[in-house]
């Protein structure tokens, strides 16, 4: 999905900085805490990048990085 969103680069923790998400709780490379920084890094995506819209992000679902594109 990144590759459609400019200024994003690096990993979850860059990305989470240059978007303005928080770690909430926990410490990076920690399943439970980078599931939620992943997942509300992608809802802060969605609405900047992607106007909110499902039908815009549709062409990213099911989707494995480096295996297909989008």
């Amino acid at each position: 999905m990144m590759r459609g969103c400019k200024g994003l680069f690096g990993g979850l923790e860059n990305v989470a900085r240059t978007l303005g998400v928080p770690r909430q709780a926990g410490k990076s490379h920690q399943a439970g805490s980078d599931s939620l920084v992943t997942y509300q890094v992608y809802l802060k995506m969605k609405q900047r990048f992607f106007d909110g819209r499902d039908a815009k992000v549709a062409c990213h679902r099911g989707i494995i990085y480096g295996l297909q594109t989008c």
